[in-house]
């Protein structure tokens, strides 16, 4: 059978399929007092919210199995003859969770029943996932500056806050952040044409439109798939039989806050956060609704510092070079600055400017649940989400216009056929509407080395849908609970962009001489419309081999067609496919070969041993996991359709500012295109863990152990069609440098990680995680994070410490209601009971260690190796000469220590490694203080106060890294904070007040 006749009997054979990762599975035995099996006991299951109502038997084994159920808290009651009814109430089931609960029925007497609160302590005892999820306590009781969801992210175990704490800068696993997976509702939420959405609002999904969301980081089961990274996974809030919402506001503004570590005053800001929702029955235990909205109003002065030309390069340029007096103009004016050796630097100076960013989202969020029948349930939601960022981008305060209009949407409905036979089907839509507009001084973007690069004005949009139809069947057979899955998933993207002009200039007397060392042109073109197919199938059997050992065993398979463009608009550059020369053409029907080998086994199993009473479970498994890469990684056929040519100072003297001659001249010119690989393939990454989770006095749970993550077919990025060395002649004349991304590339993680846990009970909830990790890479890496190597020839070369390395990372965050006031242990019901009663504190506490600095030169063209230009010019690296390359007075000024390196010898390659060193950590420290008043037995106001980084801790961002001789003013000096902007982490001590209204 060929692959597409594969595909086609995969469709046929499960059409009744797919994950079921926004549903919860509870599970266990019946016993008698003997541990003997209990056969055909009755096993009925409650939602204590909506009324929903389920019943089985137990079979042979004594098992019982309720799939596919909707997240919230249950009450489950047997029965059998001759046995004392059991109701054990208060049963949390989470999003993604397969919950355990064992019954031992006692001998009827004159007691004929017994009932159990669940206070035990929740932690897989089913597979080997590396997974927590982030419940509606957390998400309302925890502080986050700016009530972004992502931030959660944070408090999973294997999280890494590269910087800014949002979704664009959470990693996981040393991985990429388009290497993650979002689903909402179990539907496609990422931003299409790459993963998180390009435009970073907060409330793309609101939080309190979120009931829960579970963050898998490693060994998904077989359901899920999709990602090299984590998968996470976010379910939205539904009506229940009692009427419940609330309306609130978040005030933040400069007078609360501290002044940033460069700033020279306290930036202006003014941000408003409020909404409010509303839920309940329409018919009682029949039909349900939700709704919810939030807004955004910010007003951010942003401060920027740079280097800058000093007035001595001011003046000699403009003498020299008239032509570029504009250029020079364009940048502010700056103080002068010393030198690492204490001298003042004759051509670069110090400028600190201050810009405002202006922001504004809207977002809203409606669900309808409807019990059709005992059997038949269906819900409809729709969230949407647009908002716009007007956002200064440098100290040219050129603004970058940030647009973005988001819309998710899922209609479901599930049947259960029988007690062992539960079939769901979805249909779902996702939409990611990105605009970009950036307005500069400039027309062109101009390189100076060791100077602020000029940006120019560009345009650029992408809106990106993509359109699910799934399918879920559960099956109940015994011991074994299988499931079956397929999805199928149509994705469009359509791209335009205006031309762009990029210049650079490789060292300050080039600048004087107006000798420009490269320049690239890149054509406008018109939309283009990209589509591509993904279909996803599964099966997987979670079998209780006894009642203490669960095997989960599962295969998945993803076959993503490539891309291709619907009017055949692209041009293909085949790199060797024809004997000495490069093709250009369609090769095939998409932009590169499909890949239908991509078949993943997952295995796994989970044992309680008897001798430690059920209390400790050893987990471990191991996985095979693909993904496709976000698309933009893929476009590069597309993309060349529009001309493109390169110009360096070896193939044109002359080159100088401005270029308009040159834009004509290279009418003539080469080729400089963009390509992917033709042979490209899916990335692949093997998995796996091996965890011990132990259950501790005082609801608490510990796990501990050892993780694994080895990625390959990786994006890198590389070039053909260099000069030869010493020349200026190519193989191929026809064409200019090509650049090319190809999946070559390696990665590997290796970590400890260990967490402990205590779900909200009795007014207190904690989590503490700690990573110990170690990633390497050879610089591959999606989302432009691949680098080009030193070496054309030697990929092997770039293996280094990973850009995402971390090698210690530690979070705590905590909730406590303190014991004051009605219904506490103290004062209870006492006098002053209103004033003391109602206080809760909580906290969130990050730390990590820096991440990797690499150091590299700007070299002319005619110095480079191997024949280099361009692009390759700005990816080398010095000598190293012997030293520590760390200061022993180490600062923000004087980061690295520049007398143990050398520029090489032209045509040489520098011989210091990759990421040699890192740069400053992060540590932070939120607090919030809540008052609840209530107003009635079920309404209340709600005060709190919080304060993000409360000890002010200056966290920095990365040093400059770009050496020359002499030390440049810039190299070794950080001249930023981790992140300027209001919310997030990383930024100075900031304050915020709320009111809510609840009932």
């Amino acid at each position: 059978m060929n692959c597409k006749g594969y595909l086609y009997l995969c469709l046929a054979f499960s059409m009744v399929c797919s994950a079921q990762v926004d549903r919860a599975v509870l599970t266990g035995t019946i016993q008698d007092p003997s541990a003997a099996a209990i056969v055909n006991a009755t096993v009925e299951l409650k939602s204590a919210g909506t009324g929903l109502e389920r019943s089985t038997q137990s079979g042979e084994d004594g098992g019982y199995r309720f799939p596919g159920l909707p997240i919230g808290e249950y009450t489950l009651t047997v029965q059998n003859v001759g046995f004392k009814t059991y109701t054990l109430s208060g049963i949390q089931l989470q999003v993604g969770q397969t919950r355990t609960a064992n019954v031992s029925l006692q001998i009827a007497s004159q007691d004929t029943s017994v009932t159990v609160v669940d206070t035990a302590p929740v932690f897989d005892v089913t597979s080997a996932q590396i997974s927590s999820v982030i419940t509606s306590a957390e998400i309302s009781k925890l502080p986050v500056n700016g009530r972004d969801w992502s931030s959660f992210m944070l408090l999973a175990p294997g999280a890494v806050d590269s910087g800014g704490g949002t979704l664009r800068s959470i990693r996981f696993t040393g991985r990429t952040k388009d290497d993650n997976n979002f689903v909402f509702d179990g539907v496609d939420a990422s931003g299409v044409k790459e993963g998180p959405h390009l435009t970073a609002l907060r409330t793309v999904i609101s939080n309190d439109a979120i009931a829960e969301f579970k963050v898998n980081a490693l060994m998904a089961t077989a359901e899920t798939g999709n990602a090299i990274g984590a998968v996470v996974s976010l379910v939205s809030k539904t009506g229940t039989n009692q009427f419940h919402g609330g309306a609130f506001e978040y005030l933040r503004n400069s007078a609360l806050d501290a002044r940033r570590f460069f700033d020279a005053r306290k930036p202006d800001l003014r941000m408003n956060q409020f909404g409010g929702n509303v839920g309940g029955p329409v018919v009682k235990n029949k039909l349900f609704f939700f709704t919810n909205f939030e807004a955004v109003r910010q007003s951010l002065g942003r401060t920027f510092i740079g280097f800058v030309p000093s007035d001595s390069l001011r003046t000699r340029v403009k003498a020299a070079s008239p032509a570029l007096a504009s250029v020079m103009d364009a940048y502010p004016v700056g103080a002068p600055v010393l030198r690492s050796n204490g001298t003042i630097d004759p051509d670069s100076a110090r400028a600190s400017v201050v810009g405002k960013q202006a922001w504004s989202e809207n977002s809203g969020m409606f669900r309808v649940d409807y019990h059709i029948s005992e059997k038949d349930t269906m819900y409809v939601r729709y969230n949407i989400a647009d908002g716009i960022i007007e956002d200064p981008q440098s100290i040219f305060l050129n603004t970058l216009s940030n647009k973005l209009a988001a819309h998710n949407a899922v209609v479901q409905h599930q049947r259960v056929i029988s007690p062992t036979l539960v079939n769901e089907f979805k249909l779902g839509f996702n939409r990611s509407g990105n605009s970009r507009v950036r307005l500069s001084k400039s027309r062109d973007t101009i390189a100076i080395a060791n100077l602020e690069t000029l940006p120019g004005t560009w345009t650029e949009r992408d809106p990106g849908n993509s359109y699910s139809l799934i399918d879920n069947l559960s099956w109940i057979h015994g011991a074994h609970s299988v499931k079956f899955g397929f999805e199928m998933r149509h994705i469009q993207v359509n791209i335009s962009q205006e031309q762009r002009n990029d210049l650079a200039y490789a060292s300050f007397a080039d600048l004087i001489a107006n000798r420009l060392n490269t320049y690239n042109f890149t054509g406008e073109f018109a939309s283009r419309g990209v589509r591509t197919e993904n279909y996803y199938a599964y099966i997987q059997d979670e079998w209780r081999v006894r009642s203490n050992l669960t095997m989960n065993l599962g295969l998945r398979y993803e076959y993503y067609t490539p891309e291709y463009e619907v009017a055949g608009r692209t041009r293909q550059y085949a790199v060797g496919l024809c004997p000495g020369d490069i093709c250009i053409g369609k090769q095939g029907p998409g932009l590169y070969s499909p890949d239908f080998n991509n078949f993943g086994p997952r295995l796994s199993f989970a044992w309680s041993p008897t001798a430690l009473k059920g209390k400790t479970t050893i987990r471990t498994g191991a996985g095979i996991y693909y993904q496709q890469g976000q698309l933009d990684d893929l476009l590069g056929p597309i993309e060349s359709d529009n001309r493109r040519f390169g110009l360096t100072a070896v193939d044109t003297p002359g080159l100088k500012y401005p270029i308009d001659g040159f834009i004509n001249a290279g009418s003539g010119q080469p080729d400089t295109p963009r390509a992917l690989g033709y042979d490209h393939r899916d990335f692949i990454n093997y998995q796996a863990t091996f965890l011990v989770a132990q259950e501790l006095p005082g609801q608490f749970s510990l796990q501990t152990g050892y993780t694994m993550s080895l990625a390959r077919h990786l994006l890198q990025r590389t070039a053909a069609n260099p000069f030869f060395p010493g020349t200026s002649v190519r193989p191929s004349p026809a064409f200019g440098l090509i650049d090319i991304k190809w999946s070559g590339g390696v990665a590997n993680f290796h970590g400890w990680q260990t967490s402990l846990n205590r779900r909200f009970r009795n007014g207190f909830l904690t989590g503490v995680q700690y990573q110990w990790g170690k990633a390497i890479d050879d610089g591959s890496g999606g989302s432009n994070e691949a680098s080009y190597p030193q070496d054309l020839n030697c990929r092997a070369c770039e293996r280094a410490r990973g850009n995402f390395d971390v090698r210690h990372n530690f979070s705590l965050n905590y909730a406590y209601e303190l014991p004051f006031g009605r219904g506490k242990s103290m004062l209870a019901n006492g006098i002053g009971d209103w004033v003391a009663g109602g206080w809760q504190l909580s906290g969130i506490l990050t730390a990590r260690t820096g991440r990797p600095v690499n150091i590299l030169i700007n070299r002319a063209v005619s110095a480079a190796t191997d024949g280099y230009n361009g692009i390759f010019s700005t990816t080398q690296r010095p000598n190293y000469t012997g030293g520590s390359l760390i200061p022993t007075n180490q600062s923000v000024n004087n980061w690295i220590d520049p007398s143990g390196l050398s520029i090489p010898a032209n045509l040489t390659r520098g011989n210091l490694g990759r990421n040699v060193l890192s740069g400053p950590g992060l540590f932070q420290i939120d607090l919030g203080m809540t008052k609840r008043v209530p107003l009635g037995e079920r309404s209340a106001i709600i005060f709190r106060a919080e304060a993000f980084n409360i000890a002010n801790k200056a966290n920095f961002a990365q040093p400059g890294a770009t050496f020359a001789v002499p030390t440049p003013s810039a190299f070794g000096r950080i001249t930023s904070v981790l992140n300027s902007g209001a919310t997030g982490s990383g930024g100075a001590r900031s304050m915020q007040f709320m009111m809510r209204l609840e009932f």
